[in-house]
């Protein structure tokens, strides 16, 4: 895929071609409906590493994640598992702590954790 620009996002349109050729590529995804209350446990910052900061916001009944000038809905897949419609092969899920609060978010990869942030707020 070619784009006549440096600031083409051509990954969505790349995901949507692989999936009409090797449906089985893209995982199918099934949102639900979490209780608002859920939701709000999870609104905080979270530090990746030292010099980063993402926030977790709650807009009504929707959950947003926003870091580096990027916002992105996250989609419920259960309590505590979360995707996007963007990209349907990550993987967004809160970890809670002994206390039932939530501890960290991981990103995971196609089933591989490849990141997590702690919250700090």
């Amino acid at each position: 895929i070619l784009a006549n620009g440096d600031n083409a996002n051509l990954g969505p349109l790349a995901l949507g071609i692989a999936n009409n050729y090797i449906s089985s590529l893209i995982p199918k995804r099934t949102e639900i409906k979490l209780d608002p209350k859920v939701l709000e446990t999870y609104v905080g910052k979270y530090q990746p590493n030292p010099s980063s900061v993402m926030s977790v916001m709650r807009e009504g009944n929707r959950l947003w994640l926003e870091s580096n000038n990027d916002r992105r809905e996250l989609l419920a897949e259960s309590e505590a598992t979360f995707f996007t419609s963007t990209d349907p092969r990550l993987t967004f899920t809160f970890i809670k702590d002994e206390k039932g609060s939530a501890a960290y978010l991981s990103l995971i990869v196609e089933g591989r954790e490849v990141g997590r942030a702690r919250k700090i707020e």
